[in-house]
């Protein structure tokens, strides 16, 4: 911990029990960048809920037009808007930033954005909308519904955010070097707005969705947490530019959200409280790159380090005021603008009002394939996940019927077999991966007893995935990674908070694999255990063996789906 850093400020959050009730989610909003395919996680949720989807476009990977393309076969009533590099959006969308010039310019348009998709919001009369990211995935679509319910007594409900960190740059390296508090907050990648009641405003600066959390009174608007979603793994060191384009925004967001956490209201933050918070910055920072040894991480470092020269106190104060002021214009705008429109009116009175903007709608039609079953039709071991470039990959438990196809694609008939007798029995459950007919990957969830003695007396009541196995042409392609996050879901779902599995030590390439998912190596491997070689006849041998351990706490937010 530090005294110059907040790590968590969840506590200012209202934490309500999963509630029982449901409401309508009137629309689903995506900022992105990236190509359609990263949308169609969105899609499926949309579908689910029947409910429009909106997608804000910039940038060269993706268009308009190309999301019309790769997501008009799926049904959902769809709206695709691009944004321009060229043509920069007019008053008061934009709100409060620095000139271009500045070294203060926030050029992420991300606010903008999400800005479009409440002007859409007011003109329709949506009342509870669903601010989702791109690189977010909704284990449970049902949890948008539930946070929409909650919308009658908070203006914000946020879905639990977890996966990977969802973090600043320097947040990411103050939890890499011991910074155990450190923790995520609710944000727009998967927010729930009140978008008649309370409608949400975002400046052109990082961590633009906090500053819609700030009350008019000084305090957080009544804000919620339920539910889940997953953030998708990112590499925060990536580039050094990413911790300079942030390094303003987080220092605003962490300077306000300090008053909160003292019980003092944001309005507080004079020139002297942002000399001392710019002062507390950079004994964090410095910190920070005292501890640090990777290249990539201390080249960001120094990155903010050096964005955090260019910050005044009165650069600081100047932008919360004139914030301040433009939500205040912002809120008169929507006041004026005509409301209780058709989609399709609204996507027109928006081409009129912002000729900047390219808008294309597609109503709700006859899907050429669907995403996904109908609730409560699946299997209890059955999911379906999208495949980017169409179609499906389903994930269910073994059956007879299936067993053709498994000794097809692997061979081991008496593998197969033996599984099948063991499922039956409640030992534990063969959950297969599936692309169309054929099966291209399996896992099994050893439920019973381990047969290892220090297995059972150290990791009591903890299943056990094995036997992991794809088609060669199958391997590197995110499959093996699905098959472990579903047969985690399922555990979870059985009320499991741990699981362990065992690699050969030879198997790196499986290693390296799972220390990526959040595992980690068990202080007491490796552990002796032994192979069983199943034969064609029906007989057996055993031989012994050893293997590591790895082992990860659950939760609904596996630390990667890829």
């Amino acid at each position: 911990m530090s005294r110059h850093h907040h790590g968590s400020h969840r506590h200012l959050l209202a934490s309500v029990p999963r509630p029982a009730g449901t409401a309508r989610v009137d629309a689903i909003i995506v900022p992105t960048v990236r190509p359609p395919a990263y949308l169609r996680d969105a899609a499926a949720v949309a579908e689910r809920l029947d409910c429009p989807l909106v997608t804000l476009s910039s940038g060269r990977y993706t268009s308009a037009a190309r999301t019309m393309r790769g997501l008009g076969e799926l049904g959902v009533e769809l709206v695709a808007i691009d944004l321009s590099r060229h043509r920069p959006l007019a008053a008061p969308v934009h709100g409060p930033e620095f000139p271009r010039s500045t070294p203060l310019d926030c050029r992420a348009d991300t606010a903008a954005k999400r800005n479009v998709g409440m002007l859409l919001a007011t003109m329709t009369g949506w009342e509870n909308v669903m601010f989702l990211d791109d690189d977010v995935v909704v284990p449970d679509p049902a949890d948008l519904s539930r946070a929409a319910a909650l919308l009658g007594s908070y203006d914000r409900v946020a879905l639990t955010l977890g996966g990977f960190p969802d973090n600043s740059v320097v947040c990411h390296a103050y939890r890499d070097n011991g910074g155990a508090d450190q923790s995520t907050f609710a944000g727009a990648g998967a927010m729930a707005v009140a978008a008649a009641r309370a409608p949400a405003y975002y400046p052109a600066v990082y961590n633009e969705d906090w500053f819609d959390l700030l009350g008019d009174d000084g305090l957080l608007r009544p804000t919620a947490s339920v539910g889940a979603a997953l953030q998708r793994e990112y590499d925060p060191y990536g580039t050094p530019e990413r911790a300079r384009r942030e390094e303003f925004g987080d220092v605003l967001g962490e300077g306000l959200m300090w008053l909160l956490d003292a019980g003092v209201s944001w309005q507080a933050a004079d020139l002297d409280h942002w000399r001392e918070m710019l002062r507390r910055r950079r004994r964090l920072v410095d910190d920070l790159l005292l501890r640090e040894r990777r290249a990539p991480a201390r080249a960001a470092l120094v990155a903010a380090r050096e964005q955090l020269k260019l910050i005044k106190a009165r650069a600081c104060h100047r932008f919360v005021e004139d914030w301040a002021v433009a939500r205040k214009s912002w809120q008169a705008h929507l006041d004026s603008l005509p409301t209780g429109l058709t989609t399709a009116r609204a996507c027109a009175e928006l081409r009129e009002r912002h000729p900047e903007l390219a808008v294309h709608h597609q109503e709700r039609r006859p899907a050429a394939y669907t995403l996904g079953d109908p609730p409560g039709t699946a299997a209890p071991y059955a999911v379906r996940i999208p495949r980017p470039e169409g179609g499906l990959v389903r994930f269910e438990p073994l059956t007879e019927a299936g067993i053709p196809a498994l000794v097809a694609s692997f061979g081991q008939r008496p593998y197969f077999v033996r599984a099948l007798a063991r499922q039956e029995s409640g030992h534990g459950v063969l959950l297969i991966a599936w692309d169309r007919e054929r099966a291209v990957g399996t896992v099994y969830i050893w439920l019973d007893k381990a047969e290892e003695k220090r297995l059972r007396r150290r990791l009591p009541g903890t299943p056990l995935l094995m036997h992991l196995d794809l088609l060669p042409e199958y391997r590197d392609t995110g499959f093996g990674t699905m098959l472990v996050y579903v047969a985690e879901q399922k555990l979870i779902e059985r009320g499991h908070s741990t699981v362990a599995l065992g690699v050969d030590p030879d198997n790196q390439q499986a290693y390296r694999l799972y220390l990526r998912l959040g595992y980690r190596k068990w202080k007491h491997s490796p552990v002796p255990t032994t192979e069983e070689i199943l034969h064609e006849d029906g007989t057996s041998e055993r031989k012994p063996d050893r293997c590591h351990i790895l082992y990860k706490t659950l939760s609904p937010f596996p630390s990667s789906l890829r």
